[in-house]
């Protein structure tokens, strides 16, 4: 599949402050894009503006296909092709594991999972002893796995996913890089903000620290 998201001279200002103004940048079908920068940098405000939360001042973002389709950043579809996961988890508190993932399912009129195969997403995320267990008893890195398994279970274009690897011990890292290598065969564009990109797979960096905030043109690739 060829695919890209396109972001021409944007830029993007909160109460009068300029977060970072003119930034271009292309992703393309596959690419685990590693957003990073200090804090205050703009990391959330640009994954939040891609999935159509805030808005942006000057620029276009578009998403293309091999297929002839052509989707605009303004456009209602936008939201068809984009899962977010940001900083807080949605999962309801009170109920478990298992009753999460359908009410996930039932939310975005995905296929209902079978419980073999909700067993099989829980053990991916090593939460098989916790499958009929209230969200409340989990610690908080549980809680981050579960909430990639949900957005793990939608089959969208692009995938935005801020600081996922919060909360994370080594067996959420473990679990969160196979998931992004998951994504990027299945020729996913994901973005995913970061203050520890050196333990993400990713091909693209767009290092915002970096962004001018009057004038960018600013691409750095890293090896994949």
């Amino acid at each position: 599949m060829t695919m890209e998201l396109s972001i021409h001279n944007v830029s993007v200002a909160r109460q009068e402050k300029t977060i970072f103004s003119s930034l271009n940048f292309t992703a393309y079908a596959g690419d685990i894009v590693c957003v990073t920068g200090k804090n205050g940098s703009g990391k959330t405000t640009l994954l939040r503006c891609l999935c159509g939360l805030l808005p942006y001042q000057n620029g276009q973002i578009c998403l293309s296909h091999n297929t002839g389709r052509y989707v605009q950043h303004t456009d209602s579809q936008w939201g068809r092709y984009v899962s977010f996961l940001g900083s807080k988890n949605p999962l309801y508190e009170h109920y478990s594991a298992q009753e999460n993932i359908d009410i996930w399912c039932r939310y975005w009129q995905l296929p209902r999972l079978s419980s073999q195969e909700k067993e099989r997403k829980l053990d991916e995320a090593d939460l098989t002893k916790q499958r009929d267990t209230p969200i409340h008893y989990f610690s908080s890195g549980q809680k981050r796995r579960l909430s990639l398994v949900l957005v793990s279970l939608t089959y969208n274009s692009v995938y935005l996913l801020d600081e996922p690897d919060i909360m994370l011990d080594s067996c959420g890292q473990a679990y969160l890089q196979n998931l992004l290598t998951t994504l990027s065969e299945r020729h996913v564009i994901t973005f995913i903000s970061t203050h520890h990109s050196k333990s993400i797979p990713s091909n693209q960096t767009l290092n915002l620290d970096e962004v001018s905030r009057h004038h960018c043109t600013h691409v750095s690739v890293t090896p994949s």
